[in-house]
């Protein structure tokens, strides 16, 4: 009886020290580690987004700078009846009986504008014969003609000549009973630069 009455104290004995060794075991091992909870206080730098400003050039400038350099070029004539535009580098020419002479003072080229009275009204036929005649009393000879109209709508002829060294060209306007010859010659080299201006005096020219 006192044997097992020891083996069953010894047994218990052995049961309590197991159990101890058990909760030191779970106290060990569920030991959590802090989670670290630090915030950066650096300041951060706001991104700044510039905006460059369109600048809108304006072309007022140019348009006036064209028109200025227009009517630095050009002169106007008005009389007898006519008005038109011509370069201001052509020189008046005084005491003609013509309604206007020029003459371009880089190229030397003539320039005349005149009106004669005719009495009657010329057809696209009469003024062809009144041209060719115009010219051959010139002493050139014609290297092209054709038909035109004045700014009114009336009938007009144009021709190009050749006489000597130089190349001329006439526009003669048909109005009612009234012929405007519009002529110019100069030196063969000098032609297409005086054509070009003598079209300022074209285009523009007017009567009333």
């Amino acid at each position: 009886m006192k044997l097992v009455l020891s083996l069953g104290l010894l047994f218990i004995l052995i049961l309590t020290s197991s159990c101890e060794e058990f909760y030191d075991f779970l106290d060990t091992e569920t030991t959590s580690t802090p989670i670290s909870t630090t915030v950066s206080t650096e300041p951060v730098t706001p991104t700044t987004t510039t905006t460059t400003p369109t600048t809108t050039t304006s072309n007022t400038t140019a348009s006036s700078s064209i028109t200025s350099n227009s009517e630095e070029t050009t002169k106007r004539f008005e009389r007898d009846g006519v008005s038109f535009y011509y370069p201001s580098n052509w020189e008046e020419i005084q005491g003609s009986d013509l309604i206007a002479f020029f003459k371009d003072k880089q190229t030397g080229a003539l320039i005349q504008v005149a009106g004669t009275e005719l009495g009657v009204y010329m057809s696209k036929k009469d003024l062809e014969a009144y041209q060719e005649s115009w010219v051959d009393g010139t002493g050139g000879l014609a290297r092209s003609e054709r038909f035109v109209e004045s700014p009114s709508g009336d009938n007009g002829m144009e021709s190009v000549y050749e006489i000597d060294n130089q190349l001329g060209k006439v526009r003669s306007y048909a109005v009612f009973t009234k012929i405007y010859d519009l002529s110019f010659t100069a030196p063969s080299d000098s032609f297409e630069k005086v054509n070009k201006d003598f079209s300022v005096m074209i285009t523009s020219f007017r009567y009333y």
